[in-house]
């Protein structure tokens, strides 16, 4: 964690997880950081491991990337360092509504294949969404976007019953 400055939180911490923005120290690039408390501590070399052998050798232009799992705190934390996108699918539709505009067609079906590519490519990983949400789908810009990870890449004990489960990988900002 020394490696990174953290710039600002996105969304709402809850008592097991903290989404950040955050700079590096070695490159001055911006990511995002997400930072899950570990309830079984047994195995967080393990998981750590399986977490980055699952999403980090993912490679798809329309999935978030991931760089890097490392554990922190007193090893009861994993803090898992991916690609910072500044908004999300919900925030693109929502700026339509105010302006009382439609969203192209074009751009509908062109968001849809890139959606369709990324999810084809996870199942051909047997990485396969259960839950699949507005919020995930982050847009760089407004004719590309990227869907986070689904909580099969991540150990069943990481879930816990509170409001965020690791449904998805996503980071949810407010605006």
């Amino acid at each position: 964690l020394d490696d990174f400055e953290i710039l600002q939180n996105l969304g709402k911490e809850t008592k097991n997880l903290l989404i950040t923005k955050v700079k590096s120290k070695k490159d001055n690039k911006i990511y995002c950081m997400r930072k899950v408390k570990i309830w079984n501590l047994m195995n967080i070399d393990k998981d750590i491991e399986n977490v980055k052998k699952t999403i980090g050798q993912l490679d798809h232009p329309h999935i978030i990337k991931y760089y890097n799992a490392f554990k922190e705190d007193k090893n009861q934390y994993i803090c898992i360092i991916m690609e910072y996108i500044e908004t999300d699918i919900k925030n693109f539709i929502e700026i339509y509504k105010i302006t009382d505009q439609n969203v192209p067609e074009e751009t509908i079906a062109f968001l849809l294949i890139q959606c369709l590519s990324a999810l084809k490519y996870l199942y051909s990983k047997t990485l396969e969404p259960k839950v699949f949400r507005l919020s995930n789908i982050l847009m760089p810009n407004e004719r590309s976007l990227k869907i986070g990870i689904i909580k099969d890449s991540f150990p069943e004990e990481w879930e816990q019953k509170d409001d965020i489960n690791l449904i998805f990988f996503f980071v949810k900002q407010k605006f």
